[in-house]
């Protein structure tokens, strides 16, 4: 007969290789968004207290084989819909569904059900929607930058504009580094251990979790405050580069301090009723060693495993051939833009002519990010000498051009989006219309012209795709794209019809040196200032 330690480790290898390209995929966020960075030490942390409670509660003395079924079941179901979209939280549910259900079949829902902590804790793991981070990333901004600019100003002169604080002779910005957001997740992973560990009156466990934003914030305030500080006794290159990351880690340190400080008040303050409910948690007393049941014991574990490894197989199999067959026959392949046809766009277009731009011109904050793209172009036009507008286009084949939008950098500096002169202009024989957006400082507006060409696949090679292999090929694929803005100095209605007329002159010249499948768009995506962050 084969043991359950055998069955149990075919089943963890099983559940490795099922999750196997959520994995890989999760490894190479972690890399790349420092604000996920913490997610490498999310499986050891949640794999500890997994091991603290087998050692407390002890093995399994009997599990529920239907009910950890459903879990199970449904777990490797979500899995295999978590394929389809692709949408990482959906896997987290899965998981968690199916952690659950192994636990249920092999000791029963009283004794799985102190495996939840462990268990859910792994949705640190993975990453929230970009919509969401973002816009709470830029909303956390604005709070700091809020909080910190009256507090330099007792001391300093200091005055605030959008998310940049100006200082005697310098400028310091709140980028997305210094909005707190990675500090939020961190800390309020960090507060759910403590009140996992401490187990206090639920009172005091609501209000420590409500306090880990709070904490943050008050960390990333700080940090900006010491940054301004050096900024302007020091010079820019002591909170650059590594000074950066040194001044974050000095406010992780000073936000641990203060959550540890809240941590502690609390626990005076309800020193009595967790006390009460410390007492009437108790002590389950570990298991007994007799021999007594042991046998049937280790059959149904064997059992339990054994119907977890037939689930899993049946997974496995499931997430091979639903693989194979969205990626069966012919994908469409994302046409190419030709090299240097952003580069070598003319400099007379109509009525208009001007000169190209080069990058070290450009301001250091949006030099990286047009170096970077595939293709780019920047030039100055004007019709009359007065009247001028900046073109703007960057070509990224990951489509990533398309995360910049205006609304990010304008409220960086201060301006307002102003709805009553943003206009639509109709473009022929496009399905949507380029958009005309302003902005004010409350002393003068501002407008831009906004849109984007996404290179799509032919559409007869899509048409041979079914329903399912076309919704996860539009889940799954980032297609290129050209971004276009358009900035001009107009300000009367006369200006802006001809910057208008510019605009559409831009159009219908760029359109052809494009591939014939380009569609043009103006919809936004999930933004992110361009700027380096500070």
């Amino acid at each position: 007969m084969v043991s359950p330690r055998v069955l149990g480790s075919g089943v963890a290898i099983l559940v490795l290789a099922v999750y196997a390209p959520r994995l890989l995929e999760l490894y190479s966020f972690w890399c790349a968004d420092p604000n996920y960075s913490h997610g490498f030490l999310v499986p050891l942390v949640s794999g500890f207290f997994a091991y603290q409670v087998v050692r407390e509660r002890g093995l399994p003395q009997g599990g529920d084989l239907q009910a950890g079924l459903v879990w199970f079941v449904g777990g490797c179901c979500l899995h295999l819909l978590a394929l389809l979209v692709w949408w990482p939280l959906v896997d987290c549910l899965a998981l968690s569904a199916l952690l659950y259900g192994i636990a249920v079949l092999l000791g029963g829902r009283s004794w799985a059900r102190n495996f939840l902590f462990p268990i859910f804790f792994l949705f640190f793991m993975f990453p929230l929607p970009v919509s969401v981070t973002e816009k709470a990333a830029l909303w956390l901004q604005g709070v700091v930058s809020n909080l910190a600019a009256p507090i330099l100003g007792i001391f300093i002169p200091a005055f605030q504009q959008g998310n940049q604080i100006h200082l005697p002779g310098q400028r310091l910005e709140v980028g997305e580094a210094c909005s707190g957001l990675r500090q939020v997740v961190a800390f309020s992973a960090l507060t759910c251990i403590v009140v996992y560990c401490q187990r206090r009156h639920w009172v005091a466990n609501v209000c420590l979790l409500a306090s880990a934003p709070v904490v943050a914030i008050l960390a990333n305030v700080l940090r900006v405050l010491l940054m301004a500080v050096v900024l302007l006794y020091g010079g820019e290159k002591w909170i650059s580069g590594i000074y950066h990351d040194l001044w974050g880690l000095v406010g992780m340190a000073a936000g641990l301090v203060l959550l540890l400080l809240v941590s502690k008040w609390l626990n005076h303050v309800l020193v009595g009723t967790a006390e009460a409910a410390a007492s009437a948690e108790g002590v389950i007393p570990a298991p007994s060693t007799s021999l007594v049941g042991v046998s049937s014991d280790r059959e149904f574990r064997r059992l339990g495993l054994g119907v977890a490894m037939v689930c899993l197989g049946v997974t496995l199999a499931g997430q091979w051939g639903l693989g194979q067959y969205l990626t069966a026959g012919q994908m469409p392949t994302p046409p190419e833009l030709e090299n240097g046809v952003l580069k070598s766009f003319p400099v007379s277009v109509g009525a208009w002519s001007g000169e190209s731009v080069s990058s070290a011109r450009l301001p250091s904050s949006v030099r990286d990010y047009y170096n970077e793209a595939d293709d780019q172009f920047c030039g100055n036009f004007s019709d009359d000498g007065r009247l001028v507008c900046n073109l703007w286009m960057i070509h990224r084949r990951d489509g990533k051009d398309r995360e910049h939008h205006p609304d990010i950098c304008y409220k960086v500096i201060g301006s307002q989006p102003e709805a009553e002169g943003n206009k639509e202009i109709v473009v022929p024989d496009q399905a949507e219309p380029i958009r005309r957006l302003c902005y004010t400082d409350g002393r003068q507006k501002t407008y831009v012209f906004y849109w984007h060409y996404t290179l799509e696949p032919p559409a007869a090679a899509e048409a041979a795709l079914s329903p399912l292999q076309r919704f996860h090929l539009r889940r799954t694929q980032r297609l290129p794209s050209v971004t276009v803005e358009v900035f001009t100095n107009a300000q009367s209605p006369q200006e802006l019809d001809r910057a208008e007329q510019f605009v559409k002159a831009v159009d219908a010249t760029l359109r052809p040196r494009l591939p014939s499948t380009a569609r043009l768009g103006s919809q936004a995506l999930p933004i992110r200032y361009t700027g380096a962050a500070r």
